[in-house]
């Protein structure tokens, strides 16, 4: 019976067999492994956004809940996605300001600094979770049976709901100070 020769000992002819290393060198695998790391941390970005900390007036933010130690963190998002649902109208520095109404919402950054947020809309979106302390609005169906707001338009450079909301079906006007802006509301209508 012929026993084969281990690896690294001589055959029979007395030669060595040298080992073959199968895989990928390290020179090899390291860039592919930072370019796959850079496209993981880029697509997490895009999917999910950037955080808050520098968000800025005008920067649009998805967040789901407003609540001391959300479940996700806001961030910062196309204004044109569904998911905006909220956007940057004034930053505030962490010296006891407080923002320009009672309608913004806010976001506390750890900074010290505050969000003062509108709601992202155009004419005709409608929202659910309006009126939910803690959850963040969400863009719905009008005929969607969760809607509890719809707005009619949206009216900029102008605090004034009686001439921004005239002729059009809008019950109310939330009027934001800064930027002028005046959100035409008005309860949506089932299909």
């Amino acid at each position: 019976m012929t026993v084969p020769p281990h690896s690294g000992q001589p055959d029979f002819d007395g030669s060595a067999r040298r080992k073959r290393k199968r895989g990928i060198s390290l020179r090899q695998g390291l860039p592919v492994v930072i370019v796959v790391a850079g496209l993981l941390i880029f697509g997490a970005t895009r999917l999910f956004g950037d955080d808050v900390r520098n968000a800025e007036a005008g920067d649009c933010i998805y967040v789901a809940e407003y609540v001391e130690a959300p479940s996700r963190a806001p961030a910062v998002v196309d204004c044109g996605e569904e998911k905006a649902n909220a956007k940057v109208a004034v930053t505030l520095s962490g010296d006891g300001e407080s923002c320009p109404s009672r309608r913004y919402d806010q976001i506390h950054r750890q900074d010290g600094n505050t969000l003062c947020l509108m709601i992202n809309a155009k004419d005709g979106d409608c929202f659910a979770n309006i009126s939910s302390p803690t959850e963040a609005y969400t863009r719905v169906a009008c005929t969607d049976p969760s809607a509890e707001l719809e707005v009619v338009k949206v009216v900029a450079d102008t605090t004034d709901p009686d001439v921004a909301c005239a002729n059009t079906k809008a019950t109310d006007g939330i009027v934001y100070p800064e930027p002028e802006t005046v959100m035409c509301i008005a309860q949506p209508t089932a299909a």
